[in-house]
């Protein structure tokens, strides 16, 4: 997933589990995500995942 520029992203998982930047999240998990073009999240099973795209500025 791509993000704009100057802007961050957080991320909570709403069910499931996925595999993020080596670290496993559960449900009700949350992560902030800036300073970086691009990321990649592997779903360890079926997951719904909520993201808010906030701007850093």
């Amino acid at each position: 997933m791509a993000k704009i520029q100057n802007h961050g992203v957080y991320t909570m998982l709403i069910s499931g589990e996925v595999s993020f930047f080596g670290k496993n999240l559960e449900r009700r998990d949350t992560i902030g995500i800036s300073e970086t073009s691009d990321f990649t999240i592997k779903a360890n099973q079926d997951s719904e995942i909520l993201f808010i795209e906030v701007s850093m500025n």
